[in-house]
């Protein structure tokens, strides 16, 4: 014998029941939601415009602030390059007025990278007669700048080049053979050239 099948006690039966005229509640309404955009969906997008703007802008300052620290300003500049002729030039004539006489070459090599143009030239043709009168009377100097400014400074815009002029106060120390030392105090107007190697004097004389 062959058993009917069960017919499902949640499913309606009569003028509502499937078959009956009557199609099912909802069978042809497409799934709530489906062509409808997402607010959430709308509020990310805009969410992540916005945090785009804030890091652009962030980035933009931070950028500015770095590019505004590393290029020293002109007043900065100068003072830099000031600082370093009055340095330079304060070592170079204590250089020029001190030599020991146990070791004239060495002094004169010294002088030599102290120096630039006509007054480095002078030096070189002074050489031989300055050594042996050094060597001859045996006197050692040891010279000191006491006090020394600057005059003119005048510098390039990318700081290559340079000329500046200085006064200098020198007491210098003299011994002589026989170990009896006497102070004297020398007046010095400097010319000073900016080469490749730094601040070089180019000419001295006495003021």
């Amino acid at each position: 014998m062959t058993r009917l099948p069960r017919i499902p006690a949640s499913l309606p039966t009569g003028a509502g029941a499937p078959g009956a005229g009557s199609p099912p509640t909802g069978a042809a309404r497409p799934p709530t939601g489906a062509a409808r955009p997402s607010a959430g969906a709308g509020r990310r997008t805009w969410t992540a415009a916005w945090l785009a703007v804030v890091v652009a802008a962030v980035f933009a300052a931070w950028a500015g602030a770095q590019y505004a620290s590393a290029a020293p300003s002109p007043a900065v500049s100068a003072g830099q390059a000031r600082d370093a002729a009055l340095s330079a030039g304060t070592r170079e004539i204590a250089d020029l007025d001190t030599v020991s006489a146990h070791s004239v070459a060495r002094w004169e090599q010294r002088w030599l990278g102290d120096t630039t143009g006509a007054e480095h030239a002078l030096i070189q043709q002074s050489d031989p007669a300055a050594a042996a009168q050094i060597t001859r009377v045996k006197t050692s100097s040891v010279a000191t700048v006491t006090d020394a400014a600057l005059t003119a400074l005048t510098v390039s815009p990318g700081g290559q080049t340079g000329t500046a002029r200085m006064i200098a106060i020198v007491s210098v120390v003299q011994t002589n053979a026989a170990g009896v030392s006497d102070t004297v105090a020398n007046r010095y107007l400097a010319a000073l050239t900016l080469t490749t190697a730094g601040w070089k004097i180019s000419s001295l004389t006495g003021g």
